[in-house]
């Protein structure tokens, strides 16, 4: 419902720069939000199985978020703005609820490549198509859009309903304890086949923060004259290439892949290289034909390579939900811990923060090289009058939709080729076998249960001679202390990298005392700094909006930077704690040998998977060889970091009192 609606703030009246400001600030909150889903769906025990009460959760965020969001389309100005980026960003949170459990429950539920691709393609897509078809006419009559709010939500209620009574599938899993968002991206960064699926994944994202500017590129032609018009022909552009489009590419894309016409690395390759092509050619037109000769030509041959571009990129991204499902079933194979939906979380959050920088970056750099919007309340403005680019702008524009995303697939087309011989080892039947038998596990893996009981009996032992005992001596308290602490102090390693570990064993122990003190005193500082500058930002943003100050493009950029330190600051800080806490205790010795030997294990595992592979951090490092940090290094980005955030806040209020 919310692009439906965006089209909508569009026809009447709200500009580009809202739009991009509404965008980037619903990234950041996407992002928090496909965190929390994940985390909180692994670990949810109900009647109705884990992913669908967080699902439902999106569902009721959404509907209600539609309904406040129709309220504000014919506002004024101002307010119209404002209510468009409150709620198009709480609608985006539940929509990272839908999206990142709704995947993840497909994962599930179906069995083998084949059936995941039928139950995308052939049942889910086609009923979003029918949605967007039978509310898109309801949105864009004014008298009645609360007939299309009302329908969309009937519409949630009856698929919640269907979603709890109807859809038993996949309810019969017993959980298994899951690791912390920061542990799994750990565990992801050491897998050579899920870091080629991640670093992939981040560069198709930037290709999407740099496409978020071709809606600038009617400037650049005199084809489309008024504002409301550019609305009107983004919504016949989207109705036009999905139905005409993305439909038939479903089907061929499905069949293909079944009957393996389509090699999957072999298309991903093809597919990157067809879209430099098509990339360069884009910028060739649009730098030969536009406003100053042959506009109305140029416009045509822009549009018809958009809608190549556009094509090509679709497909891409099908193949990229093919890997991350293989991802997915290596992930598991080898670990035996099913984190479908805090991985398919983490992936998400990697392209939301790459695509909320980069939109921050570009309107940034947009905005200070000569564009200019008009604000006010008419609502059919021409876009000659609504907007001022200059030359330079417009060449800034026609550049950085083009020439960055060719460079980009080149990335692309290289990281396929070094996936291509990991991808030919596990795309088999037998495989494919053995990681969903893993999905019916019923029992924690043996290394974490050993691990836990050394851990807990080194605890004992520290605490029959402390003074905790004295103050209860209740037997079953005394044992759930002891497996806190030591659940504690395991999942706290497992969050650190392996530099960090290995600065914390440094053979010199004042080296070593000086850097846990160091980072444990950064960490407080930056995230205490970081949350200010984020607050800050958001309440001048809202400020700047309502009393119409001058664009707020570079604060959204700060809002960005921030919000992100703080979220990874807010993911670390427990594991922190835990350490600075037990740092010099025997079970702290204990869980620190113990994880150790499990990243020791899960390198030999990679091994055994993929034999062929020659990766240096596959290999087992011995004594001498962890005691190499980076700590220096270590220690000079985190000051770097905190000395951003620490200027950033006390910018912003000065600048918020002097205003």
């Amino acid at each position: 419902m919310r692009p439906v609606l965006m089209v909508a703030y569009q026809i009447n009246g709200l500009g580009i720069t809202y739009r991009a400001l509404g965008e980037t600030v619903s990234t950041v909150l996407t992002i928090y939000s496909q965190a929390f889903a994940g985390y909180m769906s692994d670990r949810w025990k109900s009647q109705w199985g884990q992913r669908k009460p967080v699902i439902a959760v999106g569902i009721v965020i959404v509907s209600i978020s539609s309904f406040f969001l129709s309220l504000g389309v014919d506002l004024n100005y101002r307010y119209q703005a404002s209510f468009f980026l409150l709620f198009s960003s709480t609608s985006a949170i539940g929509e990272a609820f839908i999206l990142t459990c709704g995947k993840v429950w497909l994962f599930e539920i179906t069995s083998g490549q084949d059936e995941l691709l039928r139950a995308l393609n052939y049942y889910s897509f086609p009923g979003v198509v029918l949605g967007f078809l039978v509310i898109t006419p309801f949105t864009y009559i004014a008298d009645l859009r609360f007939v299309g709010v009302i329908i969309t939500v009937g519409f949630s209620i009856c698929s919640t309903f269907a979603l709890f009574s109807k859809c038993r599938i996949g309810d019969n899993r017993r959980l298994i304890k899951q690791e912390a968002v920061l542990a799994t991206v750990v565990k992801l960064l050491s897998n050579p086949f899920t870091e080629c699926i991640w670093i992939i994944n981040l560069i198709t994202n930037s290709i999407f923060g740099f496409l978020f500017f071709a809606i600038v590129i009617t400037l650049n032609y005199t084809l489309i004259k008024n504002v409301a018009d550019t609305a009107y022909f983004g919504i016949a552009f989207g109705i036009g290439f999905t139905l005409f489009c993305c439909l038939p590419l479903n089907y061929v894309f499905t069949e293909r892949i079944k009957s393996s016409r389509w090699p999957v690395m072999s298309l991903w390759q093809s597919l990157a290289f067809w879209s430099i092509v098509a990339f360069l050619t884009q910028f060739a037109f649009a730098a030969l034909l536009n406003y100053r000769y042959q506009p109305d030509p140029g416009a045509l041959m822009y549009i018809l390579t958009t809608i190549v571009i556009s094509c090509l990129l679709y497909l891409m991204q099908q193949t990229l939900i093919v890997c991350l499902r293989k991802g997915c079933m290596v992930d598991l194979k080898i670990r035996g811990i099913n984190s479908f939906s805090l991985y398919t979380a983490i992936i998400g959050m990697a392209g939301n923060i790459i695509n909320a920088l980069i939109n921050a970056s570009v309107f940034v750099c947009f905005s200070n090289i000569g564009y200019k919007q008009n604000n006010d309340d008419a609502l059919d403005d021409k876009v000659s009058e609504r907007y001022d680019a200059n030359e330079l702008s417009i060449w800034f524009i026609i550049t950085i939709t083009t020439v960055p995303p060719a460079l980009l697939c080149c990335g692309i087309r290289w990281y396929s080729k070094k996936l291509t011989p990991m991808y030919d080892v596990i795309d088999t039947d037998g495989f494919e076998d053995q990681s969903e038998s893993r999905l019916l596990s019923t029992s924690q893996p043996p290394s974490t249960m050993d691990s836990k009981r050394k851990i807990g009996e080194g605890l004992e032992e520290a605490l029959v001679t402390s003074p905790m005992q004295s103050i209860d001596n209740m037997e079953d308290q005394y044992s759930a202390r002891i497996d806190s602490r030591a659940d504690g102090i395991h999942d706290a390693l497992l969050q650190l990298t392996d530099n960090e570990l290995a600065c914390l064993t440094y053979p010199d122990p004042h080296k070593r005392n000086s850097y846990r003190a160091f980072i444990f005193i950064v960490h407080y500082v930056t995230l205490i700094v970081s949350i200010v500058a984020s607050v800050a930002c958001l309440y001048f943003t809202g400020v700047s909006i309502l009393k119409g100050y001058a664009s707020v493009a570079i604060i959204v950029l700060l809002f960005v930077l921030n919000s992100l330190v703080a979220f990874y600051e807010l993911l670390k800080h427990t594991s922190l704690v835990n350490v600075w806490e037990l740092y010099g205790t025997k079970q702290f010795d204990i869980a620190m040998r113990d994880t150790l030997h499990n990243r020791a294990v899960f390198k030999e595992a990679l091994q055994d998977l993929f034999p062929s592979l020659d990766d240096e951090r596959l290999k087992i490092t011995d004594e001498e060889s962890h005691a190499k940090t980076h700590m220096t290094r270590d220690k000079t980005a985190k000051a770097i970091i905190c000395l951003f955030c620490a200027v950033s806040s006390v910018v912003l209020m000065i600048v918020i009192v002097n205003y």
